[in-house]
């Protein structure tokens, strides 16, 4: 009886979720256009994905983490421009870049793809900075292409997780990843979601909520997140972070409420040659939080001392 009804109120919950999708029209996609110094579009494997380029010297490419845009970087990137080439790009799927079925399936599918973009882009080796999902995209990235990277600066990267639908298999399970996949992206989830990954919401940039809700509306995006992301079983790289040869920093906020420094102690004790830094007065978006100390760690990993803003 109680199976019953709570998928009787799942069912009505999601026909009016789907109603009200259905009358907000979806906003035109961007068109695409060469790449320029600060923003454009490359295409790989027959896609486009929205990069954004700024400042001269040894090339910074930054990977965000899920249902992000690289505008997270901003702060960081305001602080490197005067030293670093800043190469910061929408994942596939999310912000401008290339979605539906061109978003590549778990975490081996987008190394595959970034060895592609940095072709596209004639970058060889380069720094890596990524954040959370981010951080796990270039940690497979480095253990795969080791060569290609010369230092990695991680926020919040995840080497394994624990699943956590444990009830996957049940009967009730696809709907209820229907209804989740659609309500999770409305304007004050989203809004409630950044801030609760900080420390200090004070800090988030204006117009970053409106970036995020922008992204859930344009064509093609919940089928990419769908099978780019929630569907690919979770991976655990665990066993390939002994491959990993550039040195690695991982940065961990002290109030992360997302993901446990455990995981950040792991993967720096895995890895060849790992440190481990925990941010006091930063959650889970060390870079939104405190991106002084984000941009100043990543000098410091290059041996580019002395450029970067000292607030923060």
């Amino acid at each position: 009886m109680r199976h019953a009804v709570l998928a009787t109120a799942l069912a009505v919950a999601a026909v009016l979720l789907a109603a009200w999708r259905r009358l907000r029209p979806p906003l035109e996609p961007t068109p695409v256009g060469p790449a320029t110094d600060e923003a454009g579009f490359i295409e790989v494997d027959g896609a486009a994905y929205h990069v954004r380029m700024t400042g001269d010297g040894p090339p910074v490419v930054f990977l965000h983490g899920f249902l992000s845009t690289s505008g997270v970087w901003d702060p960081v990137v305001d602080r490197l421009r005067q030293a670093f080439r800043c190469v910061a790009v929408d994942l596939p799927g999310f912000g401008r870049s290339a979605k539906g079925a061109t978003v590549p399936a778990g975490v081996w599918g987008r190394a595959e793809w970034l060895r592609a973009l940095l072709d596209a882009l004639q970058l060889d080796a380069v720094t890596l900075v990524g954040a959370s999902m981010g951080g796990q995209t270039a940690l497979a990235f480095a253990s795969r292409h080791p060569a290609r990277v010369k230092n990695l600066v991680l926020i919040a990267p995840f080497a394994r997780e624990p699943d956590p639908y444990p009830a996957r298999d049940a009967w009730t399970w696809p709907l209820v990843v229907w209804l989740f996949e659609r309500s999770m992206f409305s304007r004050t989830w989203l809004a409630w979601r950044q801030r609760q990954q900080m420390s200090r919401p004070h800090r988030l940039p204006r117009g970053r909520v409106d970036d995020l809700f922008r992204q859930t509306q344009t064509p093609g995006f919940l089928e990419g997140v769908h099978d780019g992301y929630i569907q690919p079983p979770v991976d655990d790289l665990r066993e390939q972070l002994a491959d990993v040869r550039a040195p690695v920093l991982v940065l961990w906020g002290a109030g992360d409420r997302t993901l446990s420094v455990e995981l950040g102690r792991e993967v720096a004790a895995r890895v060849p040659n790992g440190r481990l830094r925990v941010v006091a007065g930063a959650g889970h978006s060390v870079q939104l939080d405190a991106p002084g100390i984000v941009a100043r760690t990543i000098q410091s990993a290059t041996g580019e001392v002395g450029t970067a803003s000292t607030t923060g």
